[in-house]
C-alpha cells in the first residue's frame, strides 16, 4: 500500500453480464484529504462506491481501508471499521422526528454498558444525555436544530440531504463517501457545505471521497481528483492538473458550473 494511504483501491474490474463497468481502477487517498469523482453519467462513480461500501463486490482487484481489504464484507459491517456513505437519494426512518434520526445513528455506535441502561443507573442516564447533547450539536452544524421536533416527512428534499450527512457524521467515521452532496441546495448553502466539510477533515482528519458534478464547488474544497470514463481512470492528482488536462475536458464538456 502506498505510504500513509487510508483508502487503496487497485485495479478494481467489475461487469455485468459481460459489460464492463470498472475496468482497471486504481488510486489512493491519504487521511484528512477530500478527494472528488468525477466523470460523465456511465462512468462509473457509483458502481465504485458500491464496491467500497460491500454493496458490489468486484471482479477482481483491491479495496482496502487503512490496510484492511474491504472485499468480502458485507455492508452491515463497514461502519465498525469507520466507513459511511450518504446516497443520491437520502432517505430516513419513517415515523422519527429529525432529532430522533440522528439520535439513532449516535446509538447504533453501540452503548458501553447495556446492563446500565436496562436498570436506568445514573450512569444510563448520563450517557443519554450526552448522546441528545450530541445529536443536538450535528442538528446545529447543519443547520437543522430549528427542526428538531418535526417529523422528517416536513423537511424538504435539501433539508432531508443535510440530515443524511448528520447522521453519517454521527457514526464517526474515518472515511465517508458523499453522493452528490449539493444536489439540490442553492448557492448559499453549497458554500456553507463545504466550509463545512473542509473544516472537519482539517480539524479532525476526516477523509472524504465525493462524487459531485458541480466542478467549481468541487475546485473549493477537494485536494485531488480523480476522473473516470467508461470505468477507467483517464486523469488523476491535483484538481487544477486534472481539469486543465484534455481528456477530462472532452469527458465532462458542459459540466464545470
Amino acid at each position: 500500500m502506498a505510504s500513509g494511504a487510508l483508502l487503496r483501491i487497485d485495479s478494481v474490474r467489475l461487469a455485468f453480464g459481460g459489460l464492463s463497468v470498472l475496468d482497471g481502477v486504481s488510486f489512493d487517498l491519504k487521511p484528512g484529504r477530500i478527494c472528488g469523482l468525477i466523470g460523465p453519467n456511465g462512468a462509473g462513480k457509483t458502481s465504485l462506491f458500491n464496491c467500497v461500501c460491500g454493496l458490489y463486490r468486484p471482479d477482481a482487484g483491491t479495496i482496502a481501508l487503512d490496510g484492511r481489504s474491504l472485499r468480502g464484507l458485507p455492508a452491515e459491517a463497514l461502519p465498525r471499521l469507520g466507513l459511511a456513505r450518504t446516497f443520491q437519494q437520502a432517505a430516513a426512518f419513517g415515523g422519527l422526528t429529525v432529532h430522533e434520526q440522528v439520535l439513532v445513528a449516535l446509538e447504533s455506535r453501540g452503548r458501553p454498558n447495556w446492563l446500565a441502561h436496562a436498570l436506568g443507573l445514573p450512569s444510563a442516564r448520563r450517557t443519554d444525555l450526552a448522546l441528545r447533547r450530541q445529536a443536538d450539536q450535528l442538528l446545529e452544524r447543519f443547520g437543522l436544530a430549528d427542526r428538531s421536533a418535526q417529523p422528517v416527512s416536513a423537511l424538504s428534499a435539501a433539508a432531508l440531504r443535510q440530515l443524511e450527512l448528520a447522521r453519517a457524521l454521527a457514526l464517526e467515521p474515518r472515511l465517508l463517501l458523499l453522493d452528490e452532496p449539493a444536489a439540490g441546495l442553492d448557492r448559499q448553502a453549497q458554500q456553507a457545505l463545504a466550509h463545512c466539510l473542509r473544516a472537519l477533515c482539517d480539524r479532525t482528519g476526516l477523509t472524504i471521497l465525493v462524487i459531485e458534478h458541480r466542478m467549481q464547488w468541487l475546485r473549493s474544497i477537494c485536494d485531488q481528483l480523480v476522473a473516470l470514463r467508461a470505468g477507467r481512470v483517464i486523469a488523476s492528482g491535483d484538481p487544477d492538473a486534472v481539469f486543465a488536462d484534455p481528456a477530462v475536458i472532452e469527458a465532462c464538456l458542459g459540466r464545470i458550473h
